[in-house]
């Protein structure tokens, strides 16, 4: 099963797009900096650092809708459910895309619900799909909405399902590491090696605190055995012990130097 890490996704949208309202454009512009410049140079999100920011520029944007929407985001992310889901339920006034995209978030929040469980209620988190499915066609043009599924998808096991997702969301936006991140999971548990391996590389490349997720760091090594670059594969499990120490020796691990052994004892070596 996937890792509870995927519980963590969440929203943003850092692309002004609701409205050609003036207050709401100008709010819109204060996101998309603050967003922008939080991410800057591929480093982890302070979501209580933008959330102070966001919360500073209460008095220009409460009540456009937009604003209380990347608040109930921000929130959620921090782990504030009751905060955030209190603030979705007002989402019939917000301007029609927040609005939309409201219904996504109640199921992020949902699932962050379930995440807190152990174990985790899988039949309760599967029973969601239809709703998935049917809260992403509906803001099927944006590219965080076709990650989200992606990621609920993944988390249930269905990884072929969840390609196409991540893959639209790329078609949509290239410069995301999320998706990429996706792929290089679920093409890994698919079959499709080399795919891992270059949807990782791209990954890492906009995200390269990746290197301490290992969910991510075995679909890479699982990538490069697969192709036959057994070395790289082995660099991979390497650099991975040595950010996460603690995955030496664990389940996954010890898969994937059988994966790797297998790969070696099949003549799957280039290198």
């Amino acid at each position: 099963m996937t890792s509870h890490r995927l519980l963590a996704a969440v929203i943003f949208l850092p692309m002004a797009a609701f409205s050609a309202d003036a207050r709401l454009a100008k709010c819109e512009a204060i996101w998309d900096h603050l967003y922008t410049d939080s991410i800057a140079g591929g480093r982890t999100q302070d979501n209580a650092a933008l959330l102070k920011s966001w919360q500073d520029h209460e008095p220009t944007c409460r009540g456009t809708g937009a604003y209380e929407f990347r608040l109930a985001v921000i929130q959620m992310a921090l782990g504030n459910l009751k905060t955030a889901l209190e603030l979705l339920n007002r989402a019939s006034g917000w301007p029609p895309q927040c609005a939309k995209f409201a219904a996504l978030l109640k199921l992020q929040v949902q699932l962050r619900v379930f995440g807190a469980q152990t174990p985790l209620p899988i039949d309760k988190v599967r029973a969601l799909k239809p709703q998935f499915l049917a809260a992403a066609a509906n803001v099927s043009d944006a590219p965080t909405a076709g990650q989200q599924v992606a990621n609920y998808l993944m988390l249930i096991g269905d990884y072929a399902e969840a390609i196409p997702y991540a893959e639209r969301s790329l078609k949509l936006y290239d410069q995301q590491w999320e998706p990429n991140r996706s792929l290089a999971i679920a093409y890994s548990h698919t079959g499709n090696f080399s795919g891992a391996a270059f949807a990782g590389r791209r990954a890492q490349e906009l995200r390269n605190s990746l290197i301490k997720d290992p969910e991510f760091m075995y679909a890479v090594t699982r990538g490069y055995a697969g192709v036959g670059n057994i070395k790289v594969a082995e660099m991979t499990l390497a650099i991975l012990n040595q950010e996460v120490p603690s995955e030496h020796g664990s389940k996954d691990w010890s898969e994937a130097i059988a994966f790797i052994r297998a790969q070696i004892a099949a003549g799957n070596r280039k290198n």
